[in-house]
């Protein structure tokens, strides 16, 4: 029994460590043969097998053995099960779903460093993926408050970022910690009074269109010049198409400009067609 468990254990390190799609699909087609034996360690093999399958995107094959894992699961379901069940969801579209899952997972007091890490780093994708912002600053503030007590987000402390890369992929995390910069950057901003008449005037503007869920102030950088900063505001719109964004994004601009002549302010519309459900 123990050296099956060691097995298991074994894939799932491996597949941690595997990038390529070759070598994945080496290490599946390992896996699988291994399950062909009937191990006891079924379900943490199949978990691996799962995640072996969501990294190299094969969401079909990857729902397909997380229901089989299901039917081998007695008594609590193994927390990975439950990640992995949001992942997928998150793939196919059902964000909502996916956060939804996380957040029941995350009320469970019993869960350990590594498993809560890991539930607030997917969390807080998820949630930038739904444009979820200030959602995404509560998941941070937690993630934080774990890895570093005591202390304010430092966006630029590698400790951090060294700390949770331990248990949890590095790049998604870098992605949602300079989306929550900007976004801080951006309400750091509205102290400027001109940008905050901007922002109300849009956000006005807004409350009295159907086609627009949310307005954010944001900071953009020029991809160019980094050292050169806009005040930007993102427009959350209903699911349009994308001449339908463009020209909803004219009309902001047109409306900023007419009102606020000379003052630069960059617009995204950003239609809930490419926001997860």
């Amino acid at each position: 029994m123990a050296l099956a468990l060691l097995r298991s254990n074994d894939f799932a390190e491996r597949v941690n460590q595997t990038s390529s799609e070759g070598d994945l699909r080496s290490l599946e087609i390992e896996i699988l043969n291994y399950l062909e034996t009937r191990p006891a360690d079924v379900v943490k093999t199949m978990i691996a097998l799962i995640a072996c399958y969501i990294k190299l995107d094969d969401i079909k094959n990857a729902e397909v053995m997380l229901e089989r894992c299901y039917s081998h699961v007695n008594g609590n379901v193994p927390f990975y099960l439950e990640l992995f069940k949001a992942a997928i969801k998150n793939r196919k579209g059902n964000t909502k779903e996916a956060v939804e899952i996380l957040r029941k997972l995350l009320k469970d007091n019993t869960l350990i460093e590594r498993e809560r890490i890991s539930a607030l780093v997917s969390l807080a994708v998820y949630n930038s993926n739904l444009s979820n912002y200030e959602e995404i600053h509560k998941v941070v503030l937690e993630l934080w408050n774990m890895v570093c007590p005591n202390s304010k987000i430092d966006f630029d402390d590698n400790s951090f970022y060294s700390r949770v890369s331990q248990y949890t992929d590095e790049e998604p995390l870098i992605r949602v910690m300079s989306i929550l910069e900007s976004y801080l950057n951006g309400k750091e901003l509205l102290k400027d009074q001109t940008y905050s008449d901007i922002y109300e005037y849009i956000k006005d503007y807004s409350n009295n269109n159907q086609d627009i869920d949310d307005v954010i102030p944001y900071e953009d950088i020029d991809i160019e010049f980094p050292d050169i900063k806009y005040f930007s505001l993102k427009i959350i719109s209903k699911p349009m198409s994308i001449e339908e964004e463009f020209d909803l994004e004219l009309y902001i601009y047109k409306l900023i400009i007419s009102k606020y002549p000379g003052v630069l302010v960059l617009v995204n519309v950003i239609g809930n067609s490419r926001v997860s459900n």
